[in-house]
Formats: C-alpha cells, structure tokens, sequence
C-alpha cells in the first residue's frame, strides 16, 4: 500500500529560500523507516532529476548529502518503506539564490527600487491629469 506524505518535517524545510545550497536534506518521517530501500531523488529548476546516492539516517529519519551545485528552484522526492510495510512517498520545493547573501540583498533593493518608480509615476501621472475642481 503506499501512503502519500508521512514526512513530519524536512530541512531544508518546504519553500524555504536559501543563499547557499544544502550541504545535506534530512527528512523527519512519522513513523520508523527502512533506509536501505530509501530512494531521494533531486529535481533542478530545469527538470534534471538527480537520483541522490548518499542516504543515511536512523528510525524515522533519513539524512541524505546534496550536490553542491543546488543552484535556483528543487524538489526533492522520496520513496521510503516504513517499517510496518507501507511505503510513502512525497516531494517539498526549495529554493537557493544565487549569490548569496549579497544577490539576495540586491535583487530585493531592485524589487523596492521598481516599486518606488512607478509609486513615482502615479504621482506624476495624477498631478499631471488630475481636473481642477469647479
């Protein structure tokens, strides 16, 4: 029978936005899980799925080593046999920046520089068209 989800917890966790990429992903499951049937596999922000090699862990944790190039939006995927004989399955997004730090801090200085622009056109456009009261 398989179960989708099962995952308690993950980190890096769902959505989470980075600036480095994970040296490892560690998935917290509900229940004990059977490692050496885990497969984790890595699906990069053009759809290359990496199957991941490196899995360890104990009980209801798996722990698995990243590649170091986990650059942009990736999914992870799981397939893991719990120890009562069911097996679940899941998948949670991530993102890393690249940059870090820094590309992180100048791509939010552009969002709020576009933002004071156009705040700077309206004002302009409604000073410039606005009718004179009668």
């Amino acid at each position: 029978m398989t179960v989708d989800g099962g995952l308690l917890s993950s980190s890096p966790s769902a959505d989470a936005v980075l600036t480095a990429p994970p040296r490892r992903v560690e998935l917290r499951f509900r229940e004990a899980v059977r490692t050496d049937s885990a497969t984790v596999t890595l699906i990069g922000p053009t759809g290359d799925r990496t199957p991941l090699r490196d899995i360890g862990g104990a009980s209801a944790v798996l722990d698995v080593s990243m590649p170091a190039d986990a650059s942009g939006d990736n999914a992870v995927e799981w397939q893991v046999t719990s120890v009562a004989g069911q097996t679940l399955t899941g998948r949670f997004v991530f993102t890393v920046i690249d940059g870090g730090l820094k590309g992180f801090m100048v791509a939010h200085a552009l969002h709020l520089l576009g933002g004071a622009i156009m705040l700077t056109f309206v004002v302009y456009w409604i000073r410039m068209y606005r009718r004179p009261a009668s």
